[in-house]
């Protein structure tokens, strides 16, 4: 039988070599394929033979560009199954060849074949390689019509995942190093493709696989999901003509599901290069800083991306503090945080949550930190959106309170203050439920808080007031009457909140009082101020923030509200215990328990009267709405104590 084969062969030669050049393809087109076929003879002669006629071809057809081969039934051996290894490394070479002689209706006819189906697939991962960067200077003649084009799902992935490959490729710095998003297998495979193709042009290429891709979509039969990536990598390519196709491929994808698990994990992958544990031939590198900051916009627009945990983690700590990470990126890392603090679940936030607290407290303490004021301003919005989502992990931690209080009056830049501000403020929530002990404690922070030069830490000082403690808590009362008439319009209308009755819910909203609100009791309160008057340890009544002396023992204006919220809670004392029929009769006969008016006492009347007359003292040059507050307030007493239990504090000495 072999020797038949070789006769055959022999013939076959004969007639190549007595054939002129100008007529030399149509005979190939009728003989080349079946000579293929018999590489995989089992007789070594017959290989031996077509291996002889092969080199013939090979002489005369690689000069004479103007010789056309059988092309398109070469493809269809290379994609059969009945193709052996050996029959396949020569269809390759002979595809590739011809390939590129093909007029552009020709080539597009072969490009078709070879990407229907499944048919690239059948094809070995060198060979494939080969024929996709065969097809590259004709992919933007590819045109396909809706239901045209009938690559399946698995060789879509397969080729648009090798055309991303050449898309990450930069002109001249895959030469001599692994660019950015490859790994050193891949770049050593397309590097060998290219050196044979020495006046390759790059953004030529690029151009014609956006093309392709423009091409997929219209055909309505690949997922745009595949198509993302490579528009985003040519979105922020330095060509401005690539970049702008790139632009407008990305505005025709209306289809990309960014809550696609697959997507996210293809993009979080590009972001991250491949896993340490990958071997170093085929671990990708991250990609470029460009395309990081391109992929953090989009899991700003995924729910996927929030809980993909711990992957999520991983990205967010190589954001902060990842070998090549700089402040565009701590900064967008810092924004696609507070992404996950607002969608992220309960559950994965649970396990993530007390290392993400750990990161912001090294973030937040990094010296020499590039642009601090933009990071750590993101990074203090951020660390209250955590409180607001973890509050346990706040509620007990006063050291870090203390240390953003500290940070927010040390502070220069405002704003960073600003941030600070906003941060505590959400974190307010999270101290709320804290237990007693911790309260006082935060209470004599706040205390020390109200005479800060800067404004953010005086008003924030009262916004915890309010919320952390209720309307009857005589101490968050007195903090709201020391900046009641604070410089800063925005100090002043929030201590001021605190002089009329709240109720405050679970998030901390101030809301309507309800009729039973329990006010401060006065004995208690009269008593406060008298220590508090006769110490001199806390910020006092008679200093503003601008640290003006004053005349009278409170600041005038102060003056007058202490008296108005002391007349209003004498008149709203709350116990009833003899069922009286009006709130003069309760409040007589609670301040009857107080026991008798005596000079020099430490009735809280006698200490409220004394500081009522202090404003009428000739000297102190009371303001004229002091003094009529304090007339009103003193002819209030009548209507609680006997004129003649009044009027003996007034009366002669004997």
């Amino acid at each position: 039988m072999s020797g038949k084969e070789v006769e055959l062969l022999d013939r076959v030669l004969y007639k190549f070599a007595t054939t002129e050049d100008k007529d030399l393809a149509p005979q190939l087109s009728k003989f080349l394929v079946g000579i293929l076929e018999k590489l995989d003879s089992q007789f070594p002669e017959t290989t031996k033979k077509v291996l002889e006629v092969l080199t013939h071809i090979n002489k005369r057809v690689k000069p004479q560009l103007q010789i056309q081969l059988p092309v398109l039934d070469l493809a269809q051996q290379l994609v059969s199954p009945d193709s052996g290894p050996a029959q396949k490394n020569f269809l390759v070479i002979y595809v590739t060849m011809g390939f590129e002689r093909l007029a552009v209706p020709d080539a597009k006819a072969v490009a078709n074949l070879l990407l229907s189906g499944d048919n690239i697939l059948s094809l070995s991962e060198a060979h494939r390689t080969s024929v996709l960067l065969m097809m590259l200077p004709v992919l933007h003649h590819l045109e396909f019509k809706e239901g045209e084009l009938e690559m399946n799902l698995k060789a879509a992935s397969v080729v648009l995942e090798f055309y991303g490959n050449v898309m990450l490729l930069a002109p001249g710095a895959w030469k001599d190093n692994v660019p950015a998003g490859l790994s050193p297998e891949i770049t050593t495979k397309l590097m060998q493709e290219l050196k044979k193709r020495p006046s390759t042009d790059l953004i030529s290429w690029k151009t014609h696989i956006l093309t392709f891709v423009d091409a997929c979509r219209a055909s309505g039969t690949v997922p745009q999901n595949l198509l993302f990536p490579l528009c985003l990598t040519g979105f922020v390519e330095s060509n401005s003509q690539l970049k702008t196709k790139a632009e407008m491929s990305l505005r025709r994808l209306d289809k990309v599901d960014l809550n696609d698990s697959a997507l996210i994990t293809k993009l979080f992958s590009a972001f991250l290069g491949s896993p340490a544990t990958t071997a170093a031939e085929k671990k990708k590198t991250p990609v470029n800083d460009t395309l990081r900051l391109l992929l953090l916009d989009q899991f700003l627009k995924s729910k996927t991306a929030c809980n993909s945990f711990p992957v999520t983690l991983q990205l967010i700590f190589e954001c902060f503090f990842g070998v090549t990470t700089n402040t565009k990126i701590q900064v967008a890392g810092l924004r696609f945080l507070d992404w996950v603090l607002r969608l992220g679940e309960d559950k994965q936030l649970a396990i993530m949550g007390s290392m993400l607290l750990n990161g912001f407290k090294k973030i937040l303490v990094q010296p020499n930190l590039e642009q601090a004021e933009l990071v750590k301003g993101h990074a203090y919005g951020a660390l209250g959106q955590l409180g607001k989502r973890l509050p346990h992990l706040f509620s007990a931690d006063i050291e870090l309170l203390k240390s953003l209080f500290n940070s927010l009056a040390e502070e220069k830049n405002v704003n960073v203050r600003h941030a600070i501000q906003d941060g505590l403020i959400n974190l307010c929530t999270a101290y709320r439920n804290t237990k007693e002990e911790f309260k006082e404690e935060i209470f004599e922070l706040l205390i020390t808080r109200v005479k800060e030069t800067v404004f953010e830490s005086r008003y924030v000082a009262n916004y915890y007031a309010l919320r952390l403690f209720p309307f009857n808590s005589i101490p968050s009362r007195f903090l709201n009457l020391v900046s009641s008439n604070d410089t800063h319009s925005q100090v002043k209308d929030e201590a001021n909140r605190g002089l009329h009755p709240f109720l405050t819910e679970n998030d901390g909203i101030l809301t309507k009082p309800a009729p039973e609100t329990q006010w401060p009791d006065f004995k208690d309160w009269m008593a406060y101020i008298a220590k508090h008057l006769s110490e001199r340890k806390t910020p006092d009544l008679e200093e503003t923030p601008k640290k003006e002396k004053r005349e009278l023992r409170f600041a005038p204006e102060v003056f007058t509200k202490f008296l108005n919220f002391s007349s209003e809670m004498l008149k709203h004392q709350q116990a009833n215990p003899e069922g009286l029929p009006n709130s003069e009769d309760v409040t007589r006969s609670i301040v009857d328990t107080w026991g008798p008016l005596q000079e020099g006492s430490e009735h809280p009347v006698t200490i409220y009267r004394k500081l009522i007359e202090e404003c009428w003292e000739k000297d102190n040059d009371a303001p004229a709405e002091l003094f009529l507050s304090s007339l009103k307030c003193f002819l209030e007493l009548f209507s609680f104590f006997p004129l003649k239990d009044l009027a003996s504090l007034y009366s002669s000495p004997e």
